[in-house]
């Protein structure tokens, strides 16, 4: 936190003034926040004929491109590393890779929206490997989605509690997050947006 408020021209404890300050994740183990704690398999897949026929690219994907919906998620993953990231300039896709011991930290959703832009959600995909060799095996993470309670107000710092911009309108984490997955799924699960 203390980072982002440096780059974003804050004092160095603003961010944590402030989310100590709104009591921002009080509910963080409880039912009005939805940080997730999960854990991810992706099951290897088995070599087959055409594998060895048709060498080439082998164009399926385990997870598609996304964004997640969160401030951020704190990512641990094995050996076979995992995401790829796609660069918000140049939109190329780049692969994320292992580094033993480290934790890759995605700006989600809601960062971006507070900080104006300035933190672009970090889109990204899990694709199958290239490698046969590499498909053969299982890869495993564990991923730790963090956001702020669900009543909390969500808009860019610099508003001042004005109500957002026409790019971040106000919203609230709840509400910011029903309606992505209202936009991905078609569904709410009984939830009025």
């Amino acid at each position: 936190l203390k980072c982002i408020a440096v780059s974003l021209g804050l004092g160095v404890d603003a961010l944590l003034d402030i989310t100590l300050g709104l009591d921002m994740a009080k509910n963080i183990s409880f039912k009005d926040n939805l940080t997730t704690f999960r854990t991810l398999h992706y099951p290897p897949i088995p070599l087959m004929e055409s594998d060895e026929d048709e060498p080439g690219e082998f164009k399926s994907t385990r997870c598609g491109e996304h964004s997640d919906f969160g401030l951020i998620t704190l990512l641990c993953q094995d050996e076979m590393g995992g995401p790829e990231i796609q660069l918000p300039a140049s939109k190329e896709w780049i692969q994320a890779e292992y580094m033993p011991g480290s934790v890759l930290i995605n700006v989600g959703d809601l960062l971006e929206i507070i900080s104006g832009g300035r933190f672009p959600a970090t889109v990204h995909r899990v694709s199958v490997p290239q490698d046969p060799e590499k498909r053969q095996k299982k890869r495993q993470s564990m991923a730790l989605f963090i956001h702020p309670d669900d009543n909390e107000p969500i808009e860019p710092l610099n508003c001042g509690g004005s109500g957002g911009t026409e790019k971040y309108p106000r919203t609230t984490s709840f509400m910011y997050s029903l309606a992505k997955l209202q936009r991905l799924t078609g569904h709410t699960y009984g939830k009025e947006i």
